[in-house]
């Protein structure tokens, strides 16, 4: 099959994390013929380029908001569209859902990624059970308020797709509460390459590279207020009463002046370190050497963080938000506390320091667990689905 996937970034090389590039690099793999429409925001930071070929993969980058990829588009035949996140995040997805509303040329499936990342249905993206999700916002049909156009324009490929995939049971009935058919909702969550994580570093690598002694705790991701490191921070003074020894270390894509001075504040520099962004050899050298992986997230779509955790058999400490439970199993993967509760999670994290065969059972769950969530075997669902859609 000839397959097009739209999306906002996700086709950067080296970034093999990211899930439209891990499922399109499979089908490739698979023997199908995959194009990536992205983004050109991301070329001078990842130093992409406009059009290049990354694993099999037809990358080509457009002005996300310009109507350059529509036109683009109309010259050309897939025999099946699969978009990646709406468009207040991806308008190249929306764009490709214009082109199957106005001249119905391909079939269309649409992967959320998270439906309350979405800025239309909640107060804040950054904690959005703060307050009462708005059910009633998403504007289904060209409306007459010239207003709610951008409303519209987001959400169209979810209701001109034909499949909707969600990553989760909780995601799959939410997204039928805005109206899109159970029949029509397939969860199918994201995957990872296993092949990465077949020989793992040896457990003192990172600790031995980067001059850590004692117990580590592990925060991978962007340190922003929707993956709570404040909370983790807040957490450390209670662990360190029993464990001083113990070292938080977060990794991901950029620093945070606003954490480091709180660490400052609190005088935590000796037990708290930020080294930014790693390789991936080194980012899955990190989570084998840690003996806890923490995320106090107020809300996850699905979080690729934890099957990374997963496959390098680290226990996770997460907080008790929808969907989550369906990947970290409370005590089988590791422990979920409240969300914005320092004093927990502190507890959570010690219980763990406390017990060498906990922490070896959840480890050995984890490397079993994460299986299926090898880019084979979910790119199998989607391919069956997509041969559904195309041939009936």
């Amino acid at each position: 099959m000839k397959i097009l996937m739209t999306t906002c970034g996700g086709f950067v090389r080296g970034l093999k994390g990211w899930p439209e590039y891990g499922l399109a690099r499979e089908l490739v793999k698979m023997g199908h013929e995959a194009f990536g429409l992205t983004s050109v925001n991301l070329m001078k930071k990842m130093n992409a380029k406009r059009e290049e070929v990354i694993d099999g993969i037809k990358v080509k980058r457009f002005n996300p908001i310009l109507p350059g990829s529509f036109f683009w588009m109309a010259k050309r035949d897939f025999d099946i569209v699969h978009a990646h996140f709406p468009g207040y995040m991806a308008p190249i997805s929306s764009y490709a859902a214009l082109m199957k509303k106005i001249f119905n040329k391909w079939p269309m499936v649409h992967t959320i990624h998270g439906i309350y990342h979405d800025p239309f249905l909640v107060d804040d993206i950054e904690n959005p059970f703060e307050k009462p999700i708005r059910y009633e916002n998403m504007q289904k049909k060209f409306p007459i308020n010239p207003l709610k156009i951008p409303n519209w324009f987001a959400h169209l490929s979810i209701f001109e797709s034909d499949k909707i995939f969600a990553l989760t049971k909780f995601e799959k009935m939410e997204i039928h509460k805005y109206g899109v058919p159970l029949s029509k909702i397939e969860v199918i969550p994201n995957g990872i390459d296993l092949n990465m994580y077949e020989h793992l570093p040896d457990k003192k690598y990172f600790k031995e590279k980067y001059g850590i002694r004692g117990h580590m705790i592990l925060f991978v991701g962007q340190p922003r207020g929707r993956k709570g490191p404040e909370y983790i921070i807040k957490s450390m003074p209670k662990i360190l009463k029993k464990y001083p020894d113990s070292i938080l270390i977060f990794i991901g894509y950029k620093s945070n002046t606003q954490l480091e001075e709180m660490v400052k504040e609190m005088k935590l520099q000796k037990n708290i370190r930020f080294l930014g962004f790693l390789s991936e050899k080194d980012k899955i050298a990190a989570y084998r050497s840690a003996d806890v992986f923490c995320l106090p997230t107020n809300y996850e779509g699905f979080g690729i963080v934890y099957i990374e955790a997963m496959a390098c058999g680290t226990p996770i400490v997460t907080t008790k938000t929808p969907g989550i439970n369906e990947i970290v199993v409370p005590n089988r993967n590791g422990l979920l506390v409240p969300p914005r509760n320092p004093d927990k999670l502190a507890d959570a994290i010690i219980k763990l320091f406390d017990s060498d065969n906990l922490r070896d059972r959840m480890s050995k769950n984890n490397i079993r667990d994460v299986k299926k969530y090898d880019w084979p075997k979910v790119a199998k669902k989607v391919e069956k689905i997509y041969e559904e859609l195309v041939y009936g």
